[in-house]
């Protein structure tokens, strides 16, 4: 099973906790255009020269692992409308992340709602 929030809740959650993790799961030119403030930025998709999607699961999962250490703590999964980012947040869960979160909607939504944005290469 699949948890998913919407960006009202992420927004809550970062308003609480400033360490609340969000992964950007985006290609690196679309996560510099705008992102979720502090978000990480760890592809789970490239783009073919023929401008079709596929994913890259497990070179996303080994920078996850690297990263992530704990499979416990909950991670906010991020893409742009929150379709992609489902495939990836299940990837997680079968990766043991029991706690990944698919943001539903995704940064399309978060900006919609007027929450801050940022943009630029990641931290």
């Amino acid at each position: 099973k699949m948890n998913t929030l919407n960006v009202d809740q992420l927004q809550a959650s970062k308003r609480d906790d400033p360490e609340t993790i969000v992964i950007d799961i985006r290609i690196r030119s679309e996560f510099e255009t705008g992102h979720v403030p502090g978000a990480f930025n760890i592809p789970a998709f490239v783009r073919t020269e023929e401008g079709e999607v596929q994913p890259v699961r497990d070179p996303f999962l080994r920078q996850v692992t690297k990263r992530f250490a704990d499979k416990n703590e909950r991670i906010y999964v991020c893409c742009s409308h929150g379709e992609l980012s489902m495939d990836a947040t299940r990837w997680m869960v079968g990766a043991g992340y029991r706690n990944a979160v698919n943001v539903q909607g995704g940064f399309t939504a978060w900006e919609a709602s007027g929450f801050p944005t940022e943009q630029g290469p990641p931290a």
